[in-house]
């Protein structure tokens, strides 16, 4: 997972001309970050929403014309084309508002939510972001005794969408119910917005 947010990240440095301690800072207010990554540090699922949260907003204000890729603008030639060769100029942006990743509380909720016979395996994230929304879809298989199916599903879809979500920051937009890849795996999907 480290290897194809790693990926993720040198992009979007490449894109934005920011260099990597900027990144860091700015993102996870940790100016290590890439470093640590490239050195193989094992990225906890907080530090990925944040990372992708960073570089989604960062994209759609770049869209809206808020932002531009600036560079490291700490180097002497920007110094020297700002009149202040001999100054030190300190380049470090407001942090982005952030609200914290709501795919751990969303597994506790969905958990107390399941009908009996339901338990869940290991969840997934998938950050994504349009022009005018960020958010992510949130992949929960469950697994249940494979005579019990249809029961199950049409339950587990009526309880789900007369459920109220208490994510502070984010909105649950949709939710749905799917046969998963095997014959006792349910897989529910929730995507969820930022408020």
């Amino acid at each position: 997972m480290e290897q194809n947010l790693l990926r993720r990240i040198d992009a979007f440095l490449k894109e934005s001309a920011m260099p990597p301690s900027v990144f860091g800072r700015a993102a996870v207010r940790d100016p290590r970050l890439v470093g640590d990554l490239r050195g193989g540090r094992e990225p906890g699922i907080e530090i990925v929403c944040r990372v992708e949260h960073f570089i989604n907003k960062w994209r759609a204000d770049y869209r809206a014309g808020r932002v531009a890729p600036r560079g490291d603008r700490r180097t002497r030639a920007a110094r020297a084309a700002r009149g202040g060769a001999g100054m030190m100029m300190r380049w470090s942006p407001a942090p982005p508002p952030r609200s914290s990743c709501p795919h751990r509380r969303l597994g506790r909720l969905l958990a107390r939510q399941l009908p009996h016979g339901l338990t869940l395996a290991a969840s997934t994230l998938r950050p994504w972001a349009s022009a005018s929304f960020v958010g992510a879809r949130h992949i929960f298989p469950c697994r249940f005794a494979a005579d019990e199916a249809i029961a199950l599903v049409v339950a587990l879809r009526s309880r789900l969408e007369d459920s109220e979500w208490a994510l502070p920051g984010h909105i649950v937009a949709d939710v749905a119910v799917e046969p998963g890849p095997e014959p006792d795996v349910l897989q529910i999907e929730i995507l969820t917005v930022e408020d």
